[in-house]
């Protein structure tokens, strides 16, 4: 699975941990091309999953209620449709 870095950050790093003047490796850093990614929310950060009793036992399970259905997620899951919660319960 490729990892992806905050560029801005590891040029902040090297910044504060680098002596002297700035070498090769941080203009490598500067110019490298980046990739097409979007950062991903889990179903457990977003505004749309909530915890409900299943009416067939009882136990709690985890669904989505984007729009106008609700369909069974985990936590892990994740969807173009997601929302970062802004309640201190998610990362947002």
């Amino acid at each position: 699975m490729a990892e992806y870095i905050d560029r801005d950050a590891l040029i902040a790093e090297y910044d504060r941990v680098h002596k002297g003047t700035a070498g090769g490796a941080r203009k490598l850093m500067v110019d490298a091309p980046a990739c097409d990614v979007v950062e991903v929310v889990r179903c457990k950060d977003c505004m749309y999953f909530d915890t409900i009793k299943s009416i067939i036992d009882g136990r709690p399970m985890s669904v989505c209620n984007y729009g106008w259905y609700r369909q069974d997620v985990t936590d892990m899951h994740f969807c173009s449709h997601g929302h970062k919660k802004m309640d201190g319960k998610g990362d947002g």
